[in-house]
C-alpha cells in the first residue's frame, strides 16, 4: 500500500504572513459570520456538519476576500508577526 504525502493549505499557521494582513483577516471573518444564516434545525439545514464546519467555512471565505480585496488596513512595510 502506498501512501502520499498530503499538502495542507495552512495560510492562517504561517509565519510569513504581515500582522496587518492577519488582522484584516479576522475583521472580514467576524462581519461574515452575521452575513450567514444561522444552522436552525428546520427542512433545508445540513445538520450537525454544518453546525461543526461553519466556522472553517467562514474562515477560508475571509482568507479569500482579504487576498482579492485591499480594505486598506495593510500598509506597505509591515512588520511579520511572530
Amino acid at each position: 500500500m502506498q501512501v502520499s504525502s498530503l499538502e495542507v493549505s495552512s495560510h492562517q499557521y504561517s509565519l510569513n504572513i504581515p500582522a496587518s494582513e492577519k488582522l484584516e483577516t479576522a475583521f472580514l471573518e467576524e462581519m461574515l459570520k452575521y452575513v450567514f444564516p444561522d444552522t436552525d434545525s428546520s427542512e433545508f439545514s445540513g445538520g450537525i456538519g454544518e453546525q461543526q464546519f461553519k466556522s472553517f467555512l467562514i474562515q477560508e471565505y475571509a482568507h479569500s476576500v482579504s487576498q482579492k480585496f485591499n480594505l486598506g488596513l495593510r500598509v506597505k512595510g509591515d512588520f511579520h508577526a511572530q
